[in-house]
């Protein structure tokens, strides 16, 4: 299935038609920037018939009841390369119930702030523990109440301390020898749908009607709650779910490590032994890794089994890159 060699390194993105000399120089450099990359890849085009069809609930739509949808939105590090169009309804839903929800994940928060990914309100994002419990040596936990929330701003600044019982901030001063205990607000399950929507929205931009026609896709959709019936299992990790000291835990510490950029959103797309593997990293820190029971190849010829191509969001374009074949963390992680 994946035959052929690769042909001279050269990078392909995805962009806007601009006939101005400045503009086409400055992606000429941006090509030369990435030196091992995936030479002929170009996402598939869909043609005007595919404009008011839904990928998330596989049906064609009004007009008016479409919407331009990011399938990774802004406040995770999203751009206008990542826009689909999808039902409004469905947008609305899935924003509310999985995008808003990863982007209030406590370090997915913390990577949005030092990646300052503004969402539509604009506003500069804050990373906020709610709930907290100031803590003193000698004092029993039992008897302590969760009241403080405290900003963290990057740098060297102070954390700002608020008492929401008093409707006060506190001095730093105030807690030179106090302690604070924090949930850390981080949901698998909620992570692990974000992957299934970004697999379907993504797959349909990047592959089109080739993604369309791969067997357990309606998997997808019921993952994401737009269809009633589950059909084929998907398997998921995440850092939350990797059992301690489990047999896998190398192959997966070296997947995140090939996922993750420092403040920036990527997604690896591989062929494993046991399906399509699709991982995603959000402003510098490592969603998870969804298996995809499908054996249709997707991936360019060229790519080799259990190698993949990164893809990484800029402004306007996807940036691709090749990645060299590794393990697959799964065998013996469970399901």
């Amino acid at each position: 299935m994946s035959g052929g060699a690769a042909g001279p390194a050269a990078i392909v993105v995805e962009r806007e038609s601009c006939s101005h000399f400045r503009c086409q120089e400055t992606l000429r450099r941006v090509d030369a920037v990435l030196s091992r990359c995936v030479d002929h890849f170009n996402p598939k085009r869909l043609g005007p018939e595919w404009r008011n069809y839904c990928i998330y609930s596989d049906r064609y739509l009004p007009e008016s009841a479409m919407s331009a949808e990011h399938v990774i939105p802004r406040s995770l590090g999203g751009s206008r390369a990542t826009v689909i169009r999808c039902s409004k309804a469905i947008n609305s839903r899935l924003g509310h119930e999985i995008d808003g929800k990863l982007a209030n994940d406590t370090l997915i928060m913390f990577g949005r702030r030092d990646a300052d990914a503004r969402g539509n309100s604009g506003q500069k994002p804050k990373a906020l523990l709610k709930r907290t419990t100031a803590w003193k040596s000698g004092e029993l936990m039992g008897n302590v109440q969760p009241r403080y929330n405290i900003e963290v701003p990057g740098g060297n600044q102070s954390a700002i301390v608020y008492d929401t019982r008093t409707g006060k901030y506190l001095p730093p001063t105030a807690f030179n020898d106090t302690g604070f205990v924090f949930t850390m607000n981080t949901d698998s399950e909620v992570r692990s749908k974000f992957l299934a929507k970004t697999l379907l929205g993504m797959g349909w931009k990047l592959f089109g009607e080739s993604f369309l026609s791969t067997e357990p896709i309606g998997s997808l959709r019921w993952k994401i709650g737009t269809r009633d019936n589950p059909g084929t299992s998907l398997y998921y990790l995440d850092q939350f779910t990797i059992g301690e000291n489990s047999p896998v835990e190398n192959a997966f510490q070296r997947l995140q490590d090939q996922v993750t950029r420092p403040n920036r959103t990527t997604a690896l797309v591989r062929h494993t032994e046991f399906g399509l593997e699709w991982s995603m990293s959000c402003v510098g820190h490592f969603v998870g890794s969804l298996i995809y029971p499908t054996r249709r190849w997707l991936l360019p010829t060229g790519v080799a089994m259990n190698g993949g191509l990164l893809v990484t969001v800029a402004r306007d374009r996807l940036l691709f890159e090749s990645v060299e074949p590794f393990s697959a963390p799964w065998a013996g992680a469970g399901g």
